[in-house]
């Protein structure tokens, strides 16, 4: 039976011999109890716990295997590890954003990050942009990443302003993607290359692809490439998009529009596979997209966008497959 007998033991800096000794038993029986081949009786098990200063079910936790396409939020408190899976309800969180000023009454101030590391703005929809940032500063240590969520359409604005160092923009093709650049930007850029993913609709549990029945369907903000998919698929479906949005709550993001869909029982809206299967919704696809950040030429070489350029072309991104997106693209460069 696993244990971390052996584990927390060591911890404390106590040999086998000793802790045998508080435990009553002997040093035979504790190592092979430590490796799993004895299970100890009750009285044992409480007389461990009490030597080792611990509950009895940090030494025997249940082990739970992971699994596949779940990720997964390791945790210890204590001697015990808590994984929680992000999805459903813990797939995003409820908290404000931690700002690094805010002004009060009579001067007073709280001041929070790090001014000593430089920053790197990166502005987009992707959900897995939070996934960029943790890696890159830990990889970077003086690089710090600040995320803004919106559209294509508005990234692309940001970054036309000097308000961006890099902008996401998604299509259906890497060609799209340039020619959205080429009309949105007044100098040169590069395109590097991250995500392909699947987009298309998402339903609520009752809904289940049939469109007749959704009462609510969640937009997304004008300039947003998803708003301008479903405009495309209610023309063709011959539905007027003008009254089918009148009334209809927008979101910011892709994993909002998972999220308020997921909370209404005949909702919809246009996101991505991996939301979907984040907060348990139907899925039905309306075509691969390319996601890619636009960099400008004049920032190329500058600490943020080498650090960035870095941590997209490092190995290890490949898990991701299994929630639904393919980075095997990532970090390739086009002009």
């Amino acid at each position: 039976m696993p244990n971390r007998i052996r584990a927390i033991r060591q911890s404390l800096g106590l040999s086998q011999d000793e802790l045998a000794r508080r435990a009553g038993i002997t040093r035979q029986t504790l190592i092979l109890m430590e490796k799993g081949r004895m299970l100890p009786r009750v009285d044992t098990a409480l007389r461990l716990a009490r030597a080792l200063q611990v509950p009895v079910e940090a030494l025997f936790p249940e082990e739970v295997p992971a699994p596949v396409g779940v990720p997964l939020l390791r945790a210890r408190v204590g001697h015990t590890e808590i994984l929680t899976p992000l999805t459903g309800r813990h797939a995003s969180l409820d908290v404000f954003s931690v700002p690094d000023q805010l002004v009060a009454e009579e001067s007073q101030t709280f001041v929070g990050g790090s001014p000593q590391r430089q920053d790197l703005v990166l502005v987009g929809c992707d959900p897995f942009a939070s996934w960029i940032k943790a890696r890159l500063e830990a990889r970077h240590p003086h690089v710090r990443v600040v995320l803004a969520t919106m559209g294509s359409a508005m990234a692309l604005s940001e970054l036309a302003r000097g308000r961006a160092h890099a902008a996401g923009v998604h299509a259906e093709s890497p060609e799209e993607n340039r020619r959205l650049c080429r009309q949105r930007l007044p100098f040169p850029f590069v395109l590097v290359d991250w995500l392909v993913w699947r987009a298309g609709f998402v339903w609520g549990a009752a809904t289940r692809e049939q469109l007749e029945e959704v009462h609510t369907l969640v937009l997304r903000e004008e300039g947003a490439e998803a708003r301008r998919l479903l405009v495309e698929f209610l023309s063709r479906a011959g539905a007027d998009p003008g009254r089918a949005f009148s009334g209809q709550p927008e979101a910011l993001g892709h994993v909002q529009v998972g999220l308020l869909v997921a909370s209404l029982p005949l909702g919809a809206g246009v996101s991505l596979e991996p939301v979907a299967r984040l907060f348990g919704l139907a899925f039905t696809p309306l075509r691969e997209e390319h996601y890619q950040i636009c960099i400008p030429e004049h920032l190329l070489g500058t600490p943020p966008v080498d650090a960035l350029l870095d941590t997209l072309s490092e190995p290890g991104w490949e898990a991701l497959k299994s929630l639904g997106v393919d980075p095997s693209l990532r970090g390739r460069l086009s002009a």
